[in-house]
C-alpha cells in the first residue's frame, strides 16, 4: 500500500487519526490481506511534508489497521519515503523481494500508472490493486459540477506532470 490519506500533524496535534481521500489505499491493502490470509502487508509512507513530519503516515496506518484487525505479524512498515519513487526504493529494500513472488500494488486508481511505471523501472513486478475510482466506465457525470470536476482535473495534471518527470528524470520507465 502506497501512502497518503493521512494528515499526520493534526494527528499528532489531536492525538486522533486524520484521514483524505486517500485512506481508500489502506482500506484495498486491508480488503486484499483478508482476501489472501497468508498475504504480508506492507505500507510505505513516510512524510512528503518539506522538513519531515514527527509522526510518519506509515504509524498512522499501523495504528488504524491496529484496530481494524490486522495481525501485527504480517504487517511490515517503510517510514522513511517523501515521495512514490522511495516507497517502492524503500520498501523493496526491506522486503527484498524474490523471483516468482506475486506483489499486489494497493494505490488510488488515476495513480495506478505513474506507481507501475516506479516499479517497473525498479524491476518489481507488481499486480495492480486499484482503489477510489474517481470515475464511472462510461464516464458519465454531472458537467454542472464545476468545483468537484476541476479538483479532478487538478488530480490528472498532478498525475500526468508527475508521470512525465518521472520518466524524464529516469524514476519511472
Amino acid at each position: 500500500m502506497l501512502g497518503s490519506g493521512f494528515d499526520t500533524a493534526l494527528f499528532r496535534a489531536r492525538g486522533a487519526p486524520a484521514t483524505n481521500e486517500g485512506i481508500w489505499r489502506l482500506e484495498a491493502g486491508f480488503a486484499a490481506a483478508r482476501r489472501y490470509p497468508g498475504a504480508r502487508l506492507v505500507f510505505s509512507g513516510g512524510s512528503g511534508a518539506l522538513g519531515g513530519a514527527a509522526f510518519s503516515e506509515a504509524e498512522t496506518a499501523r495504528l488504524l489497521l491496529a484496530e481494524m484487525g490486522q495481525d501485527p505479524r504480517q504487517l511490515t512498515l517503510e517510514t522513511r519515503s517523501r515521495n512514490t519513487y522511495e516507497n517502492f526504493l524503500f520498501s523493496k529494500e526491506i522486503v527484498k523481494p524474490k523471483p516468482g513472488e506475486v506483489w499486489l500494488l494497493a494505490t488510488a486508481a488515476m495513480h495506478m500508472p505513474r506507481a507501475m511505471a516506479i516499479a517497473r523501472k525498479l524491476d518489481w513486478p507488481m499486480t495492480p490493486w486499484p482503489s477510489d475510482y474517481r470515475t464511472a466506465p462510461s464516464g458519465s457525470g454531472d458537467l454542472f459540477l464545476v468545483a468537484g470536476n476541476l479538483e479532478r482535473l487538478d488530480y490528472v495534471i498532478h498525475e500526468w506532470v508527475g508521470l512525465l518527470a518521472y520518466r524524464l528524470s529516469g524514476k519511472a520507465a
